[in-house]
C-alpha cells in the first residue's frame, strides 16, 4: 500500500485539472495514492477524474453532493483512513500544481528530522506554468512552530503545501460550510508540537483566479475568517503562548481594519461594517495595554474603530 495519500477536491476546474493532476502523476517519488473528490462538479472534470482512474491503478475517485472545499476534504481524509495504511497525508487544491520534487522533499524532511508535520513554500502566480530544474531538497531544516507560523512565505494559515502524518487526522477535520476553512483548522495540528520541518523553496505553485470568492474585495464569508481568527485568539489565551497570543492579536486588528477599507461606502453592507467596526472597538478597548496601542501611534486603526473622533482629533491637532 502507498506510503502518502494525495487529496485533491474537484470542483468547477476542466481548465486546470489536468495540469494539477500531470503536476501529482510526475513525481520523482511514486509510492503515493491520488484520491481525487468530485465535489459535485457541473463541468467536464467529474468525467475527466474518472478518465485518470481508468489510466492510473493508483488514482481513485469518489463521486458526492457539491458540500464545500471542507467537505470534500474530509471525504478524502475519512477514505484514505478506511482504505489506506499509508502514513502520511497531503492536500493539494485542483487549480494549483506543485514541484516534481513536492512529495520526496516533504517526506524526506519528516523523516530526516523525525517530524509530524512538514512545510514547503507557496508560491502564488497568475502564470499557467513555472518550469524549474533546481531541487528544493538542499534547503530543508527545521525551525520553531512559531517561526513557521509567522512566515508569510509559507503561508501560515494553508493546508496545502504541508505533509501530514495521517494519524493526526482522527479527532480533526475541516469546518463543514464555512469559508477560510484552513484558518479554523492548522493551527490546532501545528501547535501540537514544538518544531516542524521546513522546505526553504516554493515547492507549491498557489493559482490566483482573480474569479474567487475568497479573493474577492468583501463578500459575507470574510466574517468566517474573523470567527476563525477569534478562535485561533481563544486557543493561543488558553494554551499561554504568549507569543503567539499577541501575534494574532495584532494580526486580527489589521484584518478588522482591511475589512472596514473594503467595507467603506458599499451600502449593501453597512450591516456588516457596523459588526466589524464593533469587533474592532472591542479588541482595541481590551487590548490596548497588551499591544501598546495608542491613538498617536497607531491613528489609522483608531480612524477606522471611531472615525467621528478621529476627525476631532485630527482637527484640533492641527
Amino acid at each position: 500500500m502507498p506510503k502518502i495519500s494525495v487529496v485533491v477536491p474537484v470542483y468547477k476546474v476542466e481548465k486546470y485539472l489536468n495540469r494539477c493532476v500531470d503536476s501529482i502523476i510526475n513525481q520523482t517519488y511514486r509510492d503515493f495514492e491520488l484520491i481525487l473528490i468530485d465535489d459535485g462538479s457541473p463541468d467536464n472534470a467529474p468525467e475527466m477524474c474518472d478518465e485518470h482512474a481508468a489510466k492510473y491503478d493508483f488514482v481513485h475517485v469518489i463521486h458526492q453532493e457539491n458540500g464545500g472545499l471542507s467537505a470534500a476534504r474530509n471525504s478524502g481524509i475519512e477514505w484514505a483512513q478506511k482504505n489506506s495504511d499509508s502514513d502520511w497525508i497531503t492536500f493539494i487544491d485542483s487549480d494549483d500544481w506543485v514541484h516534481p520534487e513536492y512529495l520526496y522533499s516533504l517526506l524526506k524532511a519528516n523523516l530526516e528530522n523525525k517530524t509530524q508535520i512538514s512545510a514547503g513554500q507557496i508560491c502564488v502566480t497568475n502564470k499557467y506554468e513555472i518550469n524549474t530544474t533546481e531541487s528544493p531538497n538542499k534547503r530543508i531544516s527545521v525551525k520553531r512552530t512559531e517561526d513557521v507560523y509567522t512566515n508569510e512565505a509559507f503561508d501560515p494559515n494553508s493546508a496545502c503545501s504541508r505533509l501530514f502524518y495521517k494519524k493526526l487526522f482522527e479527532n480533526i477535520r475541516f469546518p463543514v460550510g464555512k469559508l477560510h476553512e484552513d484558518r479554523f483548522t492548522t493551527y490546532k495540528l501545528y501547535f501540537q508540537f514544538k518544531t516542524m520541518s521546513v522546505v526553504d523553496f516554493p515547492i507549491y505553485y498557489y493559482f490566483e483566479n482573480s474569479e474567487g470568492i475568497v479573493h474577492a474585495p468583501w463578500n459575507v464569508g470574510k466574517m468566517d475568517n474573523l470567527e476563525a481568527a477569534e478562535q485561533q485568539i481563544e486557543f493561543f489565551r488558553n494554551s499561554g503562548n504568549e507569543e503567539m497570543y499577541e501575534y494574532i492579536l495584532r494580526d486580527y486588528i489589521h484584518l478588522l481594519v482591511y475589512y472596514l477599507k473594503c467595507l467603506k461606502g458599499q451600502k449593501q453592507f453597512s450591516r456588516y461594517e457596523k459588526t466589524v467596526r464593533k469587533k474592532l472597538q472591542k479588541t482595541l478597548l481590551e487590548h490596548k495595554e497588551r499591544l501598546k496601542l495608542s491613538f498617536d501611534t497607531d491613528f489609522n486603526t483608531y480612524k477606522y474603530a471611531y472615525p467621528l473622533k478621529a476627525k476631532i482629533y485630527r482637527r484640533i491637532k492641527r
